[in-house]
């Protein structure tokens, strides 16, 4: 995306009279603010962004976190000027700190849940996100596993390593060493860590177990295991963003189990109330949602049901933590899983936010 003449046409819904000197100093604004963004305003940006009706409790923290990198930023009346930014710092980040662009992609991707729940002030933005994790997702997981720049720089570190092991300089030594250590990691670091990923997948997909119910699916029906098989594939996933293939393989994973009992559709409620009592105490101990409740839906949805055991409550007070998630809304299991695996991953990405 060419920045910043791509956010003209964005600034012109907000000023009529926007051009490359507002856009530009939009786009340094938001390259300034992807340095100093934490947890909390990650959160909040991602809100104002998606939710039209989360902006009031958030506006005021959001100003003046900006107002110190730009004082000519509007003050008040900026609604939509907060809105706007929050995105185009999204897009920022995939340029200048792709860990933070990771949180925001994955955010929007888990919040996304159902369809037309979201309501962010430009599409074209969620877009980029969109095309940000594929680009991530393919490149760390390349099609060609034959020697590269990493291999070629491991050689040579190898040779340096043997011409200076031989001296008497131990700064020398110290910082081939490092130089050695370094060079390993690139090369063999990544490409492991890819394989194991694939490994724990196809052994999970083709074992047809489930280590979390300690059963064999033939045992479980898809409502019971559904966001169990959520968690598991989650827990194989070890580069951020996941691979696409992960769809198709929990698809796969749910057709091992047995029929289901019952005839109709599920809701969401359904779901949530067919999970093991036992595996959800561990998997809402594991994923503490207290401050994007409403960002991760179907954890939020475990998380109060978790609390009080009751599908009653449960329709009462989800809607309230997650607006416009409805808990009678209907939902396949392979659906179901497919939102907690979203949701899971994103609060992976967000665990490691700097």
């Amino acid at each position: 995306m060419q920045q910043p003449l791509l956010l003209i046409d964005w600034l012109r819904q907000l000023h009529l009279t926007a051009d490359t000197t507002l856009a530009t100093k939009r786009w340094n604004l938001a390259e300034s603010l992807t340095e100093k963004i934490g947890r909390k305003e990650a959160l909040q940006m991602l809100r104002v962004f998606l939710f039209p009706d989360s902006v009031s409790q958030n506006l005021q923290s959001l100003t003046e976190f900006i107002l110190p990198f730009d004082r000519e930023f509007p003050a008040s009346g900026n609604s939509e000027e907060i809105r706007l930014l929050s995105g185009i710092v999204m897009i920022a980040a995939t340029e200048k700190r792709p860990q933070l662009a990771d949180v925001f992609a994955l955010g929007v991707r888990a919040a996304s849940f159902p369809n037309h729940r979201c309501n962010p002030p430009q599409r074209a933005i969620v877009d980029e996100l969109v095309r940000f994790l594929d680009e991530k997702s393919n490149a760390l997981r390349p099609n060609d596993f034959s020697l590269n720049s990493h291999h070629v720089a491991l050689l040579g570190a190898i040779k340096n390593f043997g011409i200076e092991s031989g001296s008497e300089d131990d700064t020398k030594n110290s910082k081939c060493s490092e130089e050695l250590l370094s060079a390993i990691a690139k090369a063999f670091g990544a490409p492991l860590q890819r394989l194991s990923e694939e490994s724990a997948l196809l052994w999970w997909l083709l074992g047809a177990y489930s280590p979390q119910s300690n059963k064999e699916l033939s045992e479980l029906s898809p409502e019971n295991y559904a966001l169990v098989a959520a968690w598991e594939a989650a827990e194989r996933a070890q580069l951020l963003p996941p691979p696409p293939a992960i769809y198709p393989i929990l698809n796969q994973v749910l057709q091992n189990c047995k029929k289901s009992g019952r005839k109709g559709n599920f809701t969401l409620k359904d779901i949530v109330a067919a999970t093991d009592s036992g595996w959800r105490n561990r998997f809402v101990s594991a994923h503490p949602t207290q401050d994007c409740s409403d960002l991760v839906p179907m954890a939020t949805a475990l998380t109060k049901f978790e609390e009080s055991g009751d599908v009653v409550v449960l329709t009462k007070v989800l809607p309230k933590f997650c607006p416009n998630v409805a808990p009678d809304l209907a939902l396949p299991p392979v659906e179901a899983a497919r939102q907690l695996f979203n949701e899971i991953i994103f609060l992976k990405a967000l665990s490691r936010l700097n």
